[in-house]
């Protein structure tokens, strides 16, 4: 199948937030609310990747399949590293950032091509930012 980038991205955030909120094995209703806002059931059943009961359909498997694929490949760093962004907002959705839930987010990271060196560099500059105001 031929997806887009904005499909792959979709079911790939999908894919990794589900990974991160679980991680730690409590869900807890702030890190589902966090998905539901994220990801509105709404936007994944009109992308086909969930019927009305709110199973994942077959077609969210083969985007999910193509985008550890094709991703790595098809954005930039830059929109790499905003999807990692989204990420780390799903680690502390529930105010608690853990070791575990952190795990798991630089493994989707790693997954998109995202360095070690070049997420850490992001982050500083990130902080930065947060120190200044901006």
């Amino acid at each position: 199948m031929d997806f887009d980038t904005e499909a792959l991205k979709l079911a790939f955030s999908y894919h990794a937030l589900e990974q991160i909120i679980a991680a730690d094995g409590v869900l807890e209703p702030e890190e589902l609310a966090f998905l539901e806002q994220t990801f509105p059931s709404e936007l994944m059943k009109e992308s086909g990747y969930m019927d009305d009961a709110g199973d994942k359909t077959p077609l969210y498997s083969h985007a999910l399949d193509e985008a550890l694929i094709e991703l790595p490949d098809r954005l930039t760093l830059g929109e790499k590293l905003c999807i990692v962004e989204i990420f780390v907002d799903a680690t502390i959705a529930d105010g608690v950032f853990r070791h575990s839930e952190s795990e798991v987010l630089q493994q989707a990271a790693i997954m998109l091509g995202v360095t070690t060196d070049e997420w850490s560099q992001h982050l500083g500059m990130m902080k930065k930012m947060w120190r200044s105001g901006d």
